[in-house]
């Protein structure tokens, strides 16, 4: 998988998750350097005071933690599973 096509996002991550966090996990995918399945599973959830982003694949096998500082004025932790799927026309984010 190449996750090449159009990108696309449904009504409630637009509205639940802010844009940079978006943008944040489409690079996650463009920069991964295992093989990319077709599945992409982001597991959002808040730590202390940082936002805990959980980036995970089964074929291969990936997985990979990161903490992020909100530096937003409102700080807002999202506590979210978020699935983005490629098919041969698309992928987006659910």
């Amino acid at each position: 998988m190449n996750f090449k096509n159009k990108r696309y996002i449904t009504k409630g991550v637009s509205e639940k998750v802010s844009l940079l966090l978006q943008l944040f996990m489409w690079e996650c995918i463009d920069n991964l350097t295992v093989p990319k399945d077709y599945l992409q599973v982001f597991k959002l959830s808040a730590e202390n005071i940082k936002q805990k982003i959980e980036h995970i694949q089964d074929e291969p096998d990936y997985i990979e933690y990161q903490k992020r500082r909100n530096k937003c004025k409102k700080r807002i932790y999202y506590k979210e599973d978020i699935g983005v799927v490629e098919d041969s026309y698309y992928f987006d984010i659910r």
